[in-house]
């Protein structure tokens, strides 16, 4: 037994310093910065907008915010620090393991309680001014924190000893979303959770025995990976695994085969571009980031906040597309080609330039269709002059 906590021990402090060290280069002096500018501009506008809200705008954020809360406390992983080894290692000590099972919910459920109370902290101005009581509230908080607690358990349950898939996902995630419609719609109670308690003791009869090692491991390994991707977004983490997909799709984007694509200036700009489009940690992630910027110029309204966005995206995407450099140059081909590395990083960086310039003009266009005038144009136009330095400066710096 005391073996078994020393490895999860140590596997725990292992997995805490690795995010740590991440968060270290995450939240730098520019980013927090940016952040604490961003987090001023929503608070002040969000206590404008509450202002003029009608009811329907005010009930219609309020669902998306619940929404996104259930989506969150639907997705979010559990953690079971299993590695494929200990199906065979750690197997003779099975019934000692499943003691400290019970440890690791407790830590799931904290987590997901603040993810709660953090929405429902920012959704309470909207709750008070359409003068929902106390009592509803109250209600609607513990539906949510009693479904927590019995859906946390169920997920490990499911986890370690059978096998959870998305059907069980769906089922978590509408009985949130009925607490939120009930308490939207008949606050006075709430007892949905019922049915989160239901649920588990249904599957609690049929429950397994024994472990399921290699399933737990599979999940505890897609965990980890999911939150490298994550990272990837900001900083450049070591992913074993990276999967190309043909995305037939998005050939359209290719520039056609020619003699020119393949001529020394060239050739590197046309692998580049195919890289980007095929690789899975590039495209989706950068598309992503972009919708999330259209999301709050549009949401805001406002010409500053627009512009803080343009030069917060920029930043994050150059810090993002940075390191794919570094991996592309890692493979084969880029060793067989004779093209110097002045041509390569040419190549590279036009291609960020010309993605970027892209995605900027976008969010201009966008926040000047909100609110056009003369001194939002040239606002929004050093901005724009802004971020294009600081591409030029991490380019120079990073590739």
């Amino acid at each position: 037994m005391g073996n078994i906590k020393e490895i999860l021990r140590l596997r725990i402090k292992k997995e805490n310093e690795k995010r740590a060290s991440y968060r270290k280069y995450i939240f730098n002096s520019h980013l927090v910065m940016f952040l604490l500018i961003l987090i001023g501009a929503i608070m002040f506008n969000y206590s404008n907008w509450l202002n003029k809200a009608s009811n329907f705008e005010l009930y219609s954020v309020l669902f998306s915010l619940q929404f996104l809360m259930a989506y969150l406390l639907t997705t979010l992983k559990v953690k079971t620090y299993i590695r494929e080894a200990d199906s065979i290692f750690i197997l003779p000590q099975e019934i000692n393991y499943k003691k400290i099972i019970n440890k690791l919910i407790s830590g799931t459920i904290i987590t997901k309680l603040f993810i709660s109370i953090f929405f429902i902290s920012i959704s309470y101005p909207i709750i008070n001014k359409l003068e929902f009581s106390i009592f509803s509230l109250l209600s609607y908080f513990l539906s949510i924190f009693i479904t927590i607690i019995f859906f946390t358990i169920y997920k490990y349950y499911k986890v370690f000893y059978d096998n959870f898939d998305i059907k069980d996902m769906v089922i978590m995630f509408f009985i949130y979303i009925f607490i939120v419609i009930n308490f939207l719609i008949l606050p006075k109670v709430n007892f949905i959770f019922i049915l989160a308690i239901l649920i588990f003791y249904n599957y609690k009869k049929n429950m397994s025995n024994n472990i399921n090692w290699y399933g737990a491991a599979e999940y505890d390994k897609i965990r980890n990976e999911n939150y490298l991707k994550f990272i990837n977004m900001f900083v450049d983490v070591p992913i074993n695994t990276t999967k190309v997909s043909r995305r037939k799709y998005l050939d359209i984007l290719l520039p056609k085969l020619s003699n020119n694509n393949f001529s020394r200036e060239n050739t590197y700009r046309y692998y580049y571009i195919r890289a980007f489009l095929r690789q899975e940690n590039t495209v989706f992630l950068i598309i992503r980031l972009l919708a999330l910027a259209i999301i709050f110029v549009i949401s805001f309204k406002n010409v500053y906040v627009s512009a803080v966005i343009i030069i917060l995206f920029n930043y994050l995407a150059v810090i993002q597309l940075i390191p794919s450099y570094k991996r592309l140059n890692e493979l084969i081909w880029s060793y067989i080609l004779p093209v110097d590395e002045g041509i390569k990083y040419k190549s590279f960086k036009e291609l960020i330039y010309k993605y970027l310039l892209i995605s900027s003009c976008i969010l201009l266009f966008i926040a000047l269709v909100i609110n056009f005038n003369f001194l939002n144009l040239v606002i929004l136009f050093i901005a724009t002059i802004m971020a294009s330095l600081i591409n030029t400066y991490f380019l120079s710096k990073s590739v």
